[in-house]
């Protein structure tokens, strides 16, 4: 493999070097938190940080930093107390109070979001990001029309952004498409600049006439099928400007929708998908919607869910035909997805849900989450309070063949095989055939970073390892392949 921390430990040496000649140099202590940040060593980066702003309380890029790292180590409350922080102490920043409302958007906080964007807005009304969040955060909110007017304007002058690599040496230059929408395959631990060299296009706003910076190769980030079709569309159009290869290419991106997937996945040996069909909100808003779902083959209970939310936001389950149009009436969207409710509930009356993720020809474990709720999701399943729930998780990342056999992971090569993405995930749960039941399978599956609680040692060389297999085949792709003797 390509030593990219071979390359980061020199580098931090040579910073050591010239600190002990200069022990009160600020921005070589600086450089020194950013480059253990690089090498992962969490811990010491932060307090390295902390040290910093010590020595200097309003060392703007420090708590920039810091709140990120914080962020990216799964501790929101320390992220939110920096950017809080630097708010405060850079009241007349743009910069500061997109950071703090990044941070309230993650907590699910749209309202005060919306208001720290929107005066990011105004201290800089040419600032993209600042731009692009408020948009976002509109769009959560249900401003659909003032949010594409919020984010036309963020990229009217430039639809590309550029973050230089900040290492040694050379690296690959990744062009980065993404949608200004919330449907992006998450890179932030990806992409970062001790690794590449990005140029982020936003493809809804990019100028066709505008040349593509220079690059190795395209990461199409447009993941959410579903919701990106116009951005699935641009971006085939950015593509075929490149002779460069090609990272999840757009239209085996917009193959992926919920629909799509589990009429193309069910035919698969072992592999089982629920029904599922869209229907216009019109046809299940009226008395006569039960009959409507009853033609369509679905009986109750069901699940009716809004497109483009994940983590079970707007997804509810009915119980009876009555019921329909109520629960209609709180979600969101013109489409409404109907989808047959499978009791995945073992012997022991709990739900237990698996995450893969596809790196290339890999199928790595991510984590098992384990429920009495029908609707399971990692954070909020019984993993925290539970030894057993965790030894289970722990068995599954150190073993997954072993857990769940050879059916199932012949199973999951097919459909790795199927979506023909480069990098995707998959939420499943084995039924009592053993057979792959598909909740959801796609490029928009986020690898989150454990919280700093020791409970979670254990899941860390999993999460480190999607990170760095997904980094390596960016890099290959990208023609920097590893010496013989790497």
């Amino acid at each position: 493999m390509i030593d990219f921390r071979g390359m980061r430990e020199a580098a931090l040496a040579g910073i050591e070097t010239r600190l002990a000649a200069e022990p009160d140099a600020l921005v070589l202590r600086f450089e020194r938190a950013r480059m253990l940040d690089s090498l992962g060593r969490a811990a010491e980066a932060k307090a390295a940080f902390a040290d910093v702003l010590r020595r200097d309380p309003m060392h703007f890029q420090a708590l920039c930093d810091l709140g990120t790292l914080q962020f990216k180590t799964g501790d929101t409350r320390g992220a939110r107390i920096s950017f809080q922080t630097l708010a405060e102490r850079h009241p007349a920043s743009s910069i500061a109070q997109a950071n703090l409302g990044f941070i309230l958007l993650k907590n699910g906080e749209h309202a005060a979001a919306r208001e720290r964007y929107a005066r990011a807005v105004d201290l800089d009304p040419k600032s993209a990001e600042a731009r692009k969040g408020l948009g976002l955060v509109l769009s959560l909110l249900g401003e659909t029309e003032t949010a594409r007017e919020v984010a036309a304007v963020a990229f009217r002058e430039s639809a590309i952004t550029t973050t230089p690599y900040r290492g040694e040496g050379i690296a690959p230059e990744v062009l980065a498409i993404v949608s200004y929408t919330s449907g992006n395959v998450h890179l932030q631990h990806y992409l970062t600049p001790e690794f590449f060299g990005v140029h982020k296009i936003v493809a809804e706003y990019a100028d066709p006439q505008q040349p593509l910076p220079p690059h190795d190769v395209i990461f199409n980030a447009v993941g959410d099928a579903d919701i990106c079709g116009p951005a699935l569309d641009a971006a085939r159009a950015i593509v075929r400007r490149s002779s460069q290869p090609v990272i999840n290419p757009p239209g085996a991106v917009a193959a992926t929708t919920r629909v799509a997937n589990a009429a193309r996945l069910r035919g698969l040996p072992d592999v089982r998908t629920p029904n599922i069909v869209a229907f216009e909100r019109s046809a299940l808003s009226g008395p006569g919607a039960g009959g409507t779902l009853f033609a369509a083959g679905f009986a109750f209970p069901l699940l009716l869910r809004a497109v483009g939310f994940h983590t079970g936001e707007h997804f509810e389950r009915v119980e009876r035909p009555s019921d329909v149009s109520d629960v209609v009436a709180r979600l969101p969207g013109e489409t409404i997805l109907a989808i047959e409710f499978i009791d995945m509930r073992g012997s022991d009356g709990q739900v237990r849900k698996y995450r893969a993720m596809f790196v290339g020809s890999a199928i790595e474990p991510l984590h098992l989450a384990i429920s009495r709720n029908w609707k399971v999701h990692y954070l909020s399943a019984d993993m925290a309070s539970s030894d057993a729930n965790r030894a289970e998780d722990a068995a599954y990342l150190a073993d997954l063949p072993g857990v769940l056999g050879e059916r199932a992971v012949r199973a999951l090569e097919a459909i790795r095989t199927t979506l023909d993405l480069d990098y995707a995930g998959i939420d499943f749960a084995l039924d009592a055939a053993g057979k792959v039941v598909v909740f959801e399978a796609n490029a928009t599956m986020i690898v989150p970073i454990p919280k700093p609680d020791p409970r979670w040692n254990y899941r860390r060389p999993a999460v480190a390892r999607i990170h760095a297999l997904t980094r390596e085949m960016i890099a290959q792709r990208a023609g920097f392949v590893p010496h013989a003797d790497d």
